[in-house]
C-alpha cells in the first residue's frame, strides 16, 4: 500500500517561522541524514518552493516520509533552503512532545500521590477533559510583561487516555506518568506522545545494555538466539518499560492497543494515520511503539510515523533493515551529534552476536554549535544543555524565544541570563508563568 495519508493542506498558517541552510550525507544502512547550518553565520535565505511530489502524493504525506524524504534532502554540494512546510511539521510535533514536561509534576522519591497513586504524574491526574482544555496550550508573561503563547493544540487534539510505566530496580518498583495518547478533532490521527527521564529508576532501566527479542518474533533461545544476526532484536530497557504493568496500572503497550480497539469498534473515529513522539527516554519509546505497531498489525496497513528527538539506539542491525522494508512504517529521527544521548549504545555492543546496536529509520542531524558561538547554550555544564528539546526547537526556529530554552532546565548561559533577566527553570505549574524571577 503506498504511503499516503490524506489530501488536507500541509500545514496551518499558524506556524510562521524563517528557512535556513541545510547539507547533507549518507548514513551506513541507507539511512539519510539531514545537516542544518547555522543561520547566524549564514544570514537567513529565501524561502524554497518544494517540487511537485507527484501524483497521489501530498506535502503532508511527504512530510511524514511517504517518499522516504526525498526532495526534502538537499545536495551535499548544492544545499538549498530547507522547505517551510517540513519545518513548520516539526516544530509542531516537537512542541506537542513538549507538553508532556510542561504538565510533569516529579514528585518524591519513594511517595505516591494520594489522589493519583503515582510518583511521577500529570498535574491533570486524570481529569483528561482539563488536561485537553488546559493542558494542550502553553502561554507566559515575558520581561516587559507581555503575554505570550509557545503552542495551542487545543484546537488540534483531544486527550483520551494517559500512559503509566513502571521501572523497576533493586526489586523496587515506581509507578510514573509516561505520556498520553490524543485524537485529532477530525478523528483521524492517533497521537502517542512520550516524555523523556526523569527519576533514577528510569535511569537505571536505560542504562541495561541487553538485547532482547523483538516481541511477537518467533522465540529462539540459547546459541541460536546469539548467533543468528538476522533476528530483530530490541534494547530490553526499553521492551520491558513499554510492556510491564505497574500495580494498578496498564502497561503503556496495553493501554495504546486497548485505546486502538475502542476506537477500531467506534464508528465515528477512521484512524487514517499514527504518530508516535517522543523526546530522550521518549524517543526510544517512540521508535519500538512506532515498530511494535507496525509489526503487529494491529492497524492494517494503517501509516505509522515514530518522530523521535536526541533519542539513543534501540535495536540491533537487523531491525533497522526491516524498519526500511515496511511500506506503513517511518521513523525520523532527530539529533545533535554532540548530544551524548543519541550515541549510546555503543555500536560494537553486541556486534558479534546480534549484530550490534543501530540507529534506525531516518535522521536529521542539527548543528548547535552556532548556539554556543553566540552564546545562547552553555558549553560548560556537561550534555545536559545539548540534550535539552527546546535547545532543539530552537536550533530549527532561531526566531523562538531564547527564554524558552530555560523553560524547565538552565541551557542558557548566566551572563546572558543575567543580563535578559531570564530565569533558570522557569516554568512554573501556578499561572500566569513567567521567564524572570
Amino acid at each position: 500500500m503506498p504511503y499516503v495519508v490524506s489530501n488536507a493542506s500541509a500545514t496551518s498558517s499558524s506556524y510562521n517561522i524563517f528557512p535556513i541552510l541545510i547539507s547533507s550525507s549518507q548514513l551506513a544502512f541507507g539511512a539519510d541524514v539531514f545537516f542544518l547550518s547555522s543561520v547566524y553565520e549564514a544570514g537567513l535565505p529565501t524561502p524554497a518552493k518544494m517540487p511537485d511530489s507527484g501524483e497521489g502524493v501530498c506535502k503532508l504525506d511527504e512530510y511524514r516520509g511517504a517518499n522516504h524524504w526525498k526532495g526534502l534532502i538537499p545536495s551535499a554540494t548544492e544545499p538549498r533552503v530547507w522547505d517551510e512546510g517540513f519545518r513548520s511539521f516539526l516544530l509542531k510535533y516537537g512542541m506537542l512532545n513538549h507538553v508532556v514536561y510542561d504538565v510533569f509534576i516529579k514528585g518524591e522519591d519513594e511517595v505516591k500521590s494520594e489522589e493519583t497513586g503515582l510518583r511521577g504524574r500529570s498535574r491533570f491526574g486524570d481529569k483528561l477533559t482539563a488536561f485537553s482544555e488546559k493542558g494542550l496550550r502553553f502561554n507566559y508573561v515575558n520581561k516587559k510583561g507581555e503575554q505570550k503563547q509557545e503552542y495551542d493544540f487545543t484546537d488540534d487534539y483531544t486527550i483520551v487516555a494517559n500512559l503509566v510505566c513502571s521501572p523497576e530496580s533493586f526489586f523496587s518498583a515506581e509507578d510514573n506518568w509516561f505520556g498520553f495518547i490524543g485524537l485529532s478533532k477530525d478523528e483521524k490521527e492517533l497521537v502517542i506522545v512520550f516524555r523523556g527521564t526523569e527519576t533514577t529508576k528510569e535511569w537505571i532501566e536505560n542504562a541495561t545494555l541487553f538485547m532482547e527479542q523483538l516481541d511477537g518474533e518467533p522465540p529462539e533461545s540459547g546459541l541460536a538466539l546469539l548467533l543468528n544476526r538476522n533476528t530483530l532484536m530490541v534494547h530490553s530497557g526499553f521492551q520491558q518499560l513499554y510492556r510491564e504493568k505497574a500495580d494498578h496500572f496498564p502497561s503503556p503497550k496495553d493501554k495504546i492497543y486497548e485505546v486502538i480497539e475502542a476506537f477500531k469498534n467506534d464508528n465515528k473515529v477512521s484512524i487514517e494515520k499514527v504518530t508516535v513522539v517522543g523526546h530522550s527516554l521518549g524517543a526510544a519509546m517512540a521508535q519500538h511503539c512506532a515498530v511494535d505497531l507496525a509489526h503487529s498489525r494491529v492497524l492494517g496497513d494503517v501509516p505509522i510515523l515514530g518522530l523521535g528527538w536526541a533519542g539513543p539506539k534501540g535495536g540491533n542491525a537487523a531491525l533497522a533493515a526491516w524498519v526500511a522494508k515496511q511500506p506503513n512504517l517511518r521513523i525520523l529521527r532527530v539529533r545533535v551529534p554532540i548530544d551524548f544521548v543519541t550515541n549510546v549504545p555503543p555500536d560494537w555492543m553486541w556486534s558479534m552476536t546480534a549484530g550490534g546496536y543501530k540507529h534506525m529509520g531516518t535522521e536529521i542531524t542539527l548543528d548547535n554549535t552556532h548556539l554556543h558561538k553566540a552564546g545562547v547554550v552553555k558549553s560548560d555544564d556537561g550534555n545536559s544543555p545539548n540534550h535539552n528539546l527546546q535547545q532543539y526547537l530552537h536550533n530549527i526556529d532561531p526566531t523562538r524565544d531564547v527564554a524558552l530554552m530555560n523553560k524547565v532546565g538552565t541551557v542558557i548561559p548566566d551572563d546572558y541570563c543575567r543580563k535578559h533577566g531570564i530565569s533558570p527553570s522557569w516554568h512554573s505549574l501556578t499561572f500566569p508563568r513567567t521567564i524572570y524571577s
